[in-house]
């Protein structure tokens, strides 16, 4: 008997190519015996551009990513005034 599962995601602009485009970001799952862990892969005509993360690393990269967001939309929004 046969199951199927995703194991991967397209990112991108709705007017791109989702598996060639410039900007896509494939989002995916894989496993090295030791537990599932999420890359990030994005390529480009030079090169091939892969980031690794396990969940809690994960976790803490946008809980990071997010506090520069807001500091940074805060700092931008005090110098329109």
């Amino acid at each position: 008997m046969y199951k199927s599962i995703p194991i991967s995601y397209s990112v991108f602009h709705k007017d791109s190519n989702p598996i060639f485009g410039e900007n896509t970001t494939i989002v995916s799952i894989e496993d090295e015996a030791g537990g599932g862990f999420i890359v990030l892969t994005q390529s480009t005509k030079e090169c091939e551009m892969r980031l690794k993360f396990d969940k809690e690393d994960l976790e803490e990269v946008f809980r990071i990513a997010n506090k520069l967001l807001t500091a940074y939309n805060g700092a931008t929004e005090n110098e329109k005034k």
